[in-house]
């Protein structure tokens, strides 16, 4: 037995869960499909009457029909729609992140060098005043080394001239 789909509106097999159409799910939404019978006139009025019945017919049927259906033949696709404006919102949000983000690693990394630079400059000066300073010790070391050897050969030449004095 057939059905209409109230998605879309085409006729659809009853043993079909989904309208194949439109996506819409058949098991509250469809309605029998009937075959259209002849229209009686019980009033016995011409041809214009039956227009008229049946253009009153249409109507009252368009307007009993919600002006949004649960399931639009079009629902897919405005689903797909809402999803990918979603999805290029976020992708905006998304690069403008990363885009700051890079722009704070550029940043970072500018300060950082600079810090390096002062770093390197400051190393550089312990450097030199370490050599100063090593150079200066060798200096003092020698000074007083050549002290002590002098100081050494005066007590050792005073020592002998008072040892050849007692001997003497």
């Amino acid at each position: 037995m057939r059905q209409f789909c109230t998605g879309c509106g085409k006729i659809v097999d009853k043993e079909w869960s989904f309208c194949g159409f439109c996506g819409c799910r058949k098991a509250d939404q469809v309605q029998e499909a009937k075959k259209p019978g002849p229209v009686v006139n019980h009033l016995g009025a011409g041809p214009h009457f039956e227009k008229a019945t049946h253009a009153w017919f249409h109507s009252t049927t368009l307007a009993s029909e919600p002006s949004f259906p649960a399931c639009s033949k079009y629902d897919y696709d405005e689903k797909v729609l809402e999803k990918m404006v979603r999805m290029e919102f976020s992708f905006e949000i998304l690069v403008e992140k990363v885009e700051q983000n890079w722009k704070n690693i550029k940043d970072e990394k500018e300060r950082l060098h600079a810090v390096n630079d002062v770093m390197k400059d400051q190393q550089e000066q312990a450097e030199r005043r370490l050599v100063s300073l090593m150079e200066e010790v060798k200096k003092n070391q020698s000074r007083t080394l050549e002290k002590v050897v002098i100081d050494s050969n005066n007590r050792l030449e005073q020592m002998n001239a008072a040892f050849n004095k007692i001997q003497g």
